[in-house]
C-alpha cells in the first residue's frame, strides 16, 4: 500500500489491486495470528503489544480507545479471520495468496522463525504464502531502488 507519489496522493496507490488494499484483509490477517503464543515462544512474554503501530502511548494524539478495541477488532479469533476472508471473496476454492519476506531484523534473531510462525497462522485459516528469505543487506538495497526509483518518475 504505497502511494505512487508522496507529494501528489491524488495520484494513487502502486498496487491500487492488491488485497491488501481490502480493510476485511488486513483485519482477517491480524486476526488469525495468536499474539500471545508467540510473545510466550519468542520474548518469553516480554513483548508489548502494539495497538498502533505509528503510535506510542506517551506521545500526543494517542487514543486510548485504540487499546480497548483491540482485542474485539484486530485480536486472536481464526473463526473470524474465515469469515472476514469469506467475506472479501476468498476460500477454499479461491484463496488468498500473499508473499512475506523472512529475515532477521535488528535485535530480533529469530525474525525468521517468527514470520514462518505467522505464515503457518494465516495458512490455518486458508492463505497461501510465499515465504522468501532474505538478507537485511539485501532488502535494505531492494528499498534503496524502489526509492531511487520513485524519485525519477
Amino acid at each position: 500500500m504505497y502511494y505512487q507519489d508522496l507529494k501528489d496522493i491524488d495520484k494513487g496507490f502502486v498496487y491500487p489491486n492488491s488485497p491488501m488494499m481490502d480493510v476485511r484483509v488486513r483485519k482477517a490477517l491480524s486476526k488469525a495470528i495468536n499474539r500471545d503464543e508467540l510473545n510466550k515462544a519468542f520474548f518469553a512474554g516480554h513483548g508489548k503489544p502494539i495497538y498502533n503501530y505509528s503510535f506510542n502511548p506517551s506521545w500526543p494524539g494517542w487514543n486510548p480507545d485504540w487499546e480497548k478495541r483491540f482485542q474485539a477488532e484486530y485480536g486472536y479469533d481464526p473463526q473470524a479471520a474465515q469469515a472476514l476472508l469469506a467475506e472479501a471473496g476468498y476460500g477454499p476454492n479461491n484463496p488468498l495468496r500473499t508473499s512475506m519476506i523472512s529475515m532477521v531484523v535488528q535485535g530480533i534473531a529469530a525474525g525468521p522463525d517468527i514470520a514462518e510462525a505467522i505464515a503457518n497462522y494465516w495458512a490455518k485459516v486458508g492463505v497461501k504464502v510465499d515465504l522468501t528469505p532474505m538478507e537485511t543487506a539485501n532488502f535494505a538495497a531492494q528499498q534503496r531502488d524502489v526509492k531511487d526509483r520513485k524519485s525519477t518518475r
